[in-house]
């Protein structure tokens, strides 16, 4: 028993509770109260789907209410003594992430979408496909089975009792049997006796062509290897005497060179003898010159270097000169200058001056504070001052109202007078302070005048001191230059007898290393000749050696040409016999899976005739089942005698309804009134949930009072009331049909919801 369901942001649902009872349930609400949400939620909650969402009428992001980025819902339900807890949570993100926990009394004994969807069916013997077919009716489909035309009955019933799938195999079987029909007729249209024959004798011949040929490659090995050891033996013998060769000839070009050269060394050398102690004596000559010329060059860069000092010294000896000229004009101009500022005055007079003017402004300036605050204090006397004061505020005098008057009048003149001044004072102390401003600037420019011309004079004292120094450097430049010269000269003097020196002392060691030349190739040629004649090479033995090795090699590439041909006849044997092979294999295998469909052929067609059997026979077991049911059921719905029994008839094309009329069965759509139709209907469900789903005992009813008059919609609330608790433990009823509530639903909620303002459902126990 399903004891209540929690919807949190569900659908229409913000927060919504509904506890159930065993018996019949009702759920009323105008239409979008969320009534229907209900029952998807008990589906979802068992199954992870419900119908609108499988068939994708519906999203997940389409069951969260408004915006909200959570939804769950909760369902706790009694079964074989236990009670058990699922929730399932909804979390919006980049997609929507589902996860779910089933409780078994408080403790948690599954967790996971997937895991808790299995537990529950193993639990409940139920599956989702079943769960919908027999006992979740949805909306507006209780008498959906008795409106259907024929042929689209019989597939539905078949649907919902599950025997489609049997047609369905049936139907896939029969396809299979022609698609192996026609793929063993493809076969066979590529399979060829004749040729695989055929194929087997080629084989067999290339086969003992190819032994044949392997035999030859192999006598062509052994000869290859005796012909290659004769070569191997000959080119040895021959790299020997081309060693030899080599030598003989590169020894016999050193003897022609040297020969030439020594001819040409005695030519040269006709005559001339050098003795070393004669190159030693010039050697020593031409290094004391040169060390001499070192020295000579070293003392001209040092007489350099100080003509250098001294010219940069006389240099800023005439700047300095050049600057005191200047400087002495500056100092007329700048006592010029002065003069015109001071006029005739002193700059300690003008300090005196400046400082007589301050002390004249600070002296105003005292005055003016002076006066401001006695005016200050005449202005808060006169406050004091009132018509109806009788004594005076300063001396306590009595006073008349004359007497107030005329202090108040002298008080106010005093204040005039002192106002006056204040003004004429301002005006005295912006004159002193401009005054002075332009004596300050005076004497700020008397000062500078001043202080450059102290320090003119003191430059331009030293004028005559520097022009004396200017004139003894170049007294000291004329002395180094004539220095200079001398050493130039000295210098200039010993460059052509070092230049001789050097060129003879060339020349004489280049002939005593001609001598030495020409003795060390006279020892070379000797050294070549007697190694000529050690060699004992013999260009006819050269030759001989030399045939026979081409002799050699060409008998081998000869072999190791036909070895190599009789290895590609070979390669070609081998890919004609694996083509052949391939050719039997492929045959062979052609025969194979011709045999091999034939043999499905047969099965498949025992499988075909064995599911039509089967279909058949659980066709009518099914029937006969649910028309036991129905009439065990129908006498408790239809407590009336004008029709006692009910039963559903199975022929070829269709399923049809029929109700027992007076000893007779007629066909119920043409008997039946609106009442006694839902009754059916409803019998056909409750009988449907009974036989498929034996142990559950639940049925969920969305809209049944569709298209019924308001006599059958009575009818229906007194059965789903009073008759149906007998034989369904728990049914769940959805309507908006205010006529079918009445006071023996075990449970009765009403949903209330205003659908233009968006509102949540609101559920009220009735």
């Amino acid at each position: 028993m399903i004891q209540f369901i929690r919807l949190q942001n569900w659908r229409s649902h913000s927060d919504s509770t509904l506890e159930f009872k065993e018996g019949t349930n009702l759920l009323v609400g105008n239409m979008g109260s969320g009534k229907s949400s209900c029952m998807d939620a008990i589906s979802f909650a068992l199954y992870g789907t419900f119908p609108a969402l499988e068939r994708r009428k519906l999203k997940l992001i389409d069951l969260f209410r408004m915006n909200e980025t959570t939804s769950s819902v909760s369902m706790a339900f009694k079964w074989n003594g236990s009670i058990y807890k699922v929730e399932r949570k909804l979390v919006k993100g980049k997609k929507v992430d589902s996860n779910a926990e089933i409780f078994k009394d408080n403790a948690m004994v599954e967790t996971g979408a997937v895991a808790v969807t299995e537990y529950i069916e193993q639990l409940l013997a139920v599956d989702y496909d079943l769960f919908t077919r027999a006992i979740y009716s949805e909306q507006n489909n209780i008498d959906y089975f008795l409106t259907l035309d024929p042929r689209r009955r019989k597939t539905e019933i078949d649907t919902l009792l599950g025997l489609d799938r049997f047609e369905d195999a049936r139907t896939n079987a029969v396809s299979l049997i022609n698609r192996i029909k026609q793929n063993r007729k493809i076969f066979e249209s590529q399979f060829n006796p004749e040729k695989l024959i055929e194929s087997k004798e080629t084989l067999s011949k290339n086969r003992l062509e190819h032994e044949g040929m392997i035999k030859k490659q192999n006598e062509l090995e052994i000869l290859i290897n005796e012909k290659q050891k004769l070569v191997h033996e000959l080119k040895s013998n021959f790299d020997s005497l081309q060693k030899k060769k080599i030598q003989f000839d590169t020894l016999s070009k050193e003897k022609i060179v040297l020969e030439t050269k020594k001819s040409q060394l005695e030519i040269e050398l006709q005559g001339a003898q050098i003795e070393e102690s004669i190159i030693e004596k010039i050697k020593k000559s031409l290094e004391e010159n040169k060390a001499k010329k070192i020295q000579l060059t070293k003392e001209i860069r040092e007489l350099d270097s100080i003509l250098s000092n001294l010219s940069k010294e006389i240099g800023s000896a005439e700047s300095k000169i050049k600057k005191i000229e200047s400087d002495e004009k500056k100092l007329d101009l700048a006592k010029q200058e002065l003069e015109q500022i001071l006029k005739q005055q002193s700059l300690d007079q003008l300090l005196n001056e400046k400082d007589e003017l301050e002390k004249t402004a600070i002296s105003f300036l005292s005055e003016k504070k002076s006066l401001i605050s006695q005016n200050e204090e005449l202005h808060e006397m006169l406050k004091n001052l009132k018509p109806d004061l009788s004594n005076c505020p300063i001396c306590d005098n009595p006073l008349g109202e004359k007497g107030i008057e005329h202090i108040i009048d002298e008080k106010n003149k005093k204040i005039a007078n002192q106002r006056k001044r204040i003004d004429e004072i301002e005006l005295l102390i912006n004159g002193k302070k401009k005054e002075f401003s332009e004596l300050s600037k005076k004497i700020k420019q008397a000062e500078s005048l001043t202080t450059n011309i102290i320090s003119l004079e003191k430059e331009i004292q030293e004028k005559e001191k520097t022009a004396v120094f200017a004139k003894e450097l170049n007294f000291k430049i004329t002395a180094q230059i004539s220095a200079k010269e001398k050493l130039q000269k000295q210098n200039a003097d010993i460059d052509p007898l070092i230049h001789e020196q050097t060129i003879q002392c060339n020349k004489m060691l280049e002939l005593l290393s001609r001598q030495k030349q020409q003795i060390d190739v006279i020892n070379k040629l000797g050294f070549t000749i007697k190694s000529l004649e050690e060699l004992q090479y013999n260009g006819d033995d050269y030759e001989k050696q030399r045939t026979q090795l081409e002799g050699a090699r060409i008998d081998y590439e000869r072999l190791a040409s036909e070895k190599s041909s009789a290895r590609k006849q070979i390669e070609m044997q081998i890919q004609m016999i694996n083509q052949l092979q391939k050719e039997i294999e492929k045959s062979i295998t052609l025969e194979s899976e011709i045999k091999r469909y034939e043999f499905l052929e047969e099965q498949l067609l025992i499988f075909k005739n064995a599911l039509l059997e089967t279909q058949t026979s659980l066709r009518s077991g099914l029937s006969d089942a649910i028309n036991a049911a129905m009439n065990e059921i129908w006498s408790i719905f239809y407590p009336y005698q004008n029709y006692p029994g009910i039963r559903l008839c199975v022929t070829e094309k269709d399923y049809t309804f029929e109700l027992l009329d007076h000893e007779s069965w007629k066909n119920l759509e043409s008997i039946a009134s609106g009442g006694e139709r839902a009754c059916a209907a409803l019998t056909l469900r409750v009988a449907l949930a009974m036989v498929l789903t034996p142990n559950l005992s639940w049925l969920i009813l969305d809209e049944p009072t569709h298209n019924l008059d308001s006599e059958a919609v009575s009818l229906l609330s007194e059965t789903l009331q009073t008759r149906v608790p007998e034989v369904v433990a728990q049914t769940f009823v959805i309507t908006h049909e205010e006529g079918l509530m009445g006071a023996d639903f075990s449970s009765s909620h009403r949903l209330v919801r205003d659908k233009n303002h968006l509102t949540s459902t609101k559920i009220e126990s009735l």
